[in-house]
């Protein structure tokens, strides 16, 4: 396939998407506390030039957010086989996965499980990326890396789900598009000079 074959491939997701698309940026909106009045209402002369703005979705968003995101996920994962070794196993992996969740919360501005589950209440919808960041920040070094390296080997990346195309076929999900505005340098600092 040709670079352009996947250039139409991503035009399409996000084609068939501006439906959807339009629902969010409708929440979005919402969640500025931004209100269009209805011609209906304006065209009514004791109406006409009143402003209506309430911040009851954003509050109860906030409300909600607070409430859910205080809870830790439970995670549990099933023995594939009987058998005392494989439960051991199995315990030492859930101990490691809540480990690395753990640490991805203290990464960045907001916690990660803030982030996702401001995404499900939003838009009921969470997009995130998971990237492995020894590979990552294969072959870099310095005083940040390490820093970075701290906080443990992974990097949830919550994006805002309008911008998040799948596409799926009757065997599951066949690809994803992430597409989102952004400016020269973001491409130069994503994928280095040689690339951009």
């Amino acid at each position: 396939m040709e670079l352009q074959d996947y250039v139409d491939i991503a035009l399409e997701d996000i084609g068939r998407d501006k439906e959807r698309n339009k629902t969010y940026f409708a929440i979005d909106k919402m969640l500025r506390c931004e209100f269009d009045m209805p011609e209906s209402l304006t065209a009514l002369g004791w109406i006409k030039d009143r402003k209506f703005a309430t911040t009851v979705p954003r509050d109860s968003s906030k409300a909600s957010t607070q409430t859910f995101a205080t809870l830790q996920p439970l995670i549990d994962i099933a023995p594939t086989t009987p058998g005392e070794e494989e439960y051991e196993r199995v315990e030492k992996m859930e101990a490691a996965v809540e480990w690395h969740f753990q640490q991805l919360c203290y990464r960045g501005d907001q916690s990660v499980l803030w982030k996702i589950v401001k995404s499900a209440v939003d838009y009921c919808n969470v997009s995130f990326q998971t990237e492995y960041l020894p590979y990552v920040l294969k072959g870099q070094k310095g005083k940040r890396i390490k820093q970075l390296k701290k906080r443990g080997d992974f990097n949830f990346i919550v994006h805002h789900p309008a911008n998040v195309h799948a596409r799926y076929s009757k065997y599951g999900l066949e690809s994803v598009v992430l597409a989102y505005p952004c400016n020269a340098q973001d491409v130069i600092d994503k994928f280095g000079k040689e690339n951009a």
